[in-house]
């Protein structure tokens, strides 16, 4: 993971959570036991407000993958293997980040924001948080998935080759 992050990012940075400030009383928290159901709900929902921008539902809207996430949240927390993040801005969860640590890696699944407070980048603000706290528990890699979304490499992500095996049997 990159010690620090280029002067401008981390003044945008800066100048993202004055303006989040500016609104009200923020906090971020790590959430776990019994908040999970809640901050999934969050989840949900920002995911795809910021989806519907593009006329898309987003990967989270289909009710199969939600149920997934209700029952793997919780055996995943369990196992001390779940991060998700919260930012609330006076009370109201307008961030949340959904990711999994073990053996030294951070692995950044999902996240959703809300898009009316996009000037105050609060995804990015947790996103920031999350890098902090993965350094913090000694995490070397901070994994962004698949995919090459823009906004990834502005954080110093680096292309890594991902394969995929098909295995197949010879039926009779």
């Amino acid at each position: 993971m990159p010690a620090t992050f280029p002067r401008s990012h981390r003044q945008n940075l800066r100048t993202a959570r004055n303006r989040l400030d500016r609104l009200g009383r923020v906090a971020i928290r790590q959430v776990s036991g019994p908040d999970i159901s809640p901050a999934l709900d969050a989840l949900f929902t920002l995911h795809a407000a910021r989806w519907q921008q593009d006329g898309e539902a987003g990967v989270l809207a289909d009710p199969l993958v939600q149920a997934f996430h209700r029952q793997a949240a919780p055996l995943l927390d369990a196992a001390g293997l779940l991060r998700l993040y919260a930012l609330d801005l006076d009370g109201r969860t307008v961030a949340v980040l959904y990711g999994l640590a073990a053996k030294g890696r951070f692995h950044y699944y999902i996240g959703g924001h809300d898009p009316a407070l996009a000037a105050c980048s609060p995804g990015s603000l947790l996103l920031s948080h999350a890098i902090d706290r993965a350094t913090a528990e000694g995490c070397t890699l901070f994994d962004f998935l698949r995919g090459q979304e823009p906004y990834k490499y502005r954080w110093g992500a680096t292309d890594r080759p991902s394969h995929w095996r098909r295995f197949t049997r010879d039926l009779p």
